[in-house]
């Protein structure tokens, strides 16, 4: 993951607003997290921040095959 903004995007906007759907309709789906572009220089920020989210994450590169069937696996 590096684009910080994005990754803040994340907990700011959509996060709440997965939440909040689901609490209306009544349902609990898997929500998880997946970085993509690991191939790139990571943000220092980011890799520190994800040390403390509690939902699983997954970092993936489509560019160099890295991490995408795993992702498709769990």
């Amino acid at each position: 993951m590096t684009d910080y903004l994005s990754f803040k995007n994340i907990f700011n906007i959509w996060l709440d607003e997965v939440i909040k759907q689901n609490e209306k309709n009544n349902s609990n789906p898997y929500i998880c997290f997946v970085g993509t572009k690991s191939d790139l220089e990571p943000n220092t920020f980011i890799t520190e921040a994800l040390k403390d989210i509690t939902y699983d994450h997954y970092e993936t590169s489509a560019k160099k095959n890295i991490g995408v069937n795993k992702l498709f696996k769990n």
